[in-house]
């Protein structure tokens, strides 16, 4: 099963303590197909190039990635690994949150979405696809993840985007009222502002960790020196 094939050990231990049952993991696996449709061709690469994204919700992850996937050298020789997109690409969740509101949609989504998104991790692992994981690096398993990545021959980034907690909470709530848009609690903020506070560090032994000041929407340098950072004239399609 695809799933397995990125690390066994982290993902059962993961499943475990969200209480996942079988059906969520039917359910989740039953959209894969859909999803892996949307993975690149493989790529021919020396050393393919996995970039982990750290911040938690309102620090403004998914804006930077969007900018740099604006930019056709980005889209080329990159995949974008989004939970969110994830999420929003599954029709369920899209009639949920219609008839029931984003509250109850993210929270009958939330798990087979995490289902799909490491299956789709493995996959894009298995086909040597080069990506960048927008994902907010506070589940302590995504140090072993990466080292587990590194092992695999990839050449593993990180980009760091500090944002006070006040910051991240003013924009979160902002987002939440807006329609269509995933919930995210005041509590799920400051849980993950305080782990990724705690596993920075560890991060930084292990990993290239680039920091970006994210306080303010980062503007076109930021984004330049990001893409200069991960671009390499080393891989071609096939």
């Amino acid at each position: 099963m695809l799933v397995a094939k990125v690390n066994p050990r982290i993902l059962s231990a993961f499943w475990a303590e969200k209480h996942m049952v079988p059906k969520d993991i039917e359910i989740a696996l039953a959209h894969l197909p859909i999803l892996e449709a949307l993975l690149p061709p493989a790529i021919v690469s020396k050393k393919p190039k996995f970039i982990h994204m750290m911040g938690g919700p309102g620090y403004g992850k998914s804006s930077v990635v969007n900018g740099l996937f604006e930019h056709t050298q980005i889209r080329q020789q990159m995949f974008c690994l989004s939970f969110d997109r994830v999420m929003e690409a599954l029709p369920g969740y899209q009639q949920d949150l219609e008839e029931k509101g984003n509250v109850d949609a993210f929270n009958r989504w939330e798990l087979p979405t995490l289902v799909l998104g490491y299956a789709l991790l493995g996959s894009m692992l298995e086909r040597k696809v080069s990506g960048i994981f927008d994902h907010s690096a506070s589940d302590r398993r995504h140090v072993h993840l990466l080292l587990d990545i590194k092992r695999r021959g990839y050449d593993v980034k990180m980009i760091s985007l500090d944002v006070s907690l006040e910051t991240a909470l003013h924009r979160v709530r902002e987002r939440r009222v807006k329609p269509g848009a995933r919930y995210t609690s005041d509590e799920m903020v400051m849980e993950r502002h305080g782990i990724i506070t705690q596993l920075a560090p560890t991060y930084r032994r292990h990993f290239d960790v680039t920091n970006f000041n994210n306080e303010k929407p980062l503007d076109i340098r930021a984004l330049d020196i990001i893409i200069a950072s991960i671009s390499g004239n080393d891989q071609a399609r096939v």
